[in-house]
């Protein structure tokens, strides 16, 4: 069930802040301007939430995670993926950062799932042969 909730999910990186408490309606904006950029066909219906994962490391930007309501729709971005990189972002009111890139898999699901393994094997671990368990 987890696996199918981030099947719609990118990442762009790189991306900077338009402000320093960016909204959600913000970062699905800054979605909209980029994947236009590129040549993409999209509108607010085809973005169903956007907003910034939080960044320990302060000098690049925090990424933002964005859920796509069709396949089709990131299908077509991870086509034009490589063209993220031609894009001004000047005329579309950003700095420009060239290590601006779209992923496909988002980290978090990694985490949630090595995190919920590791509760699971804990469970087991710290439960011994010798053990007896009263109702």
């Amino acid at each position: 069930m987890l696996k199918y909730s981030y099947q719609y999910n990118l990442k762009l990186l790189g991306v900077p802040q338009a402000e320093e408490k960016e909204t959600a309606k913000q970062s699905v904006d800054i979605c909209l301007k980029l994947l236009k950029e590129m040549g993409i066909k999209v509108s607010e219906i085809d973005i169903d939430v956007a907003h910034r994962i939080p960044n320990k490391n302060k000098s690049i930007p925090a990424p933002i995670v964005y859920k796509l309501t069709r396949r089709l729709t990131k299908e077509a971005i991870l086509q034009q993926k490589k063209e993220v990189n031609k894009i001004d972002l000047g005329r579309i009111g950003l700095k420009v950062n060239p290590e601006m890139h779209i992923a496909d898999r988002c980290p978090t699901r990694e985490r949630i799932l090595d995190h919920d393994s590791e509760l699971a094997t804990a469970k087991f671990d710290c439960i011994s042969e010798n053990d007896s368990f009263d109702r």
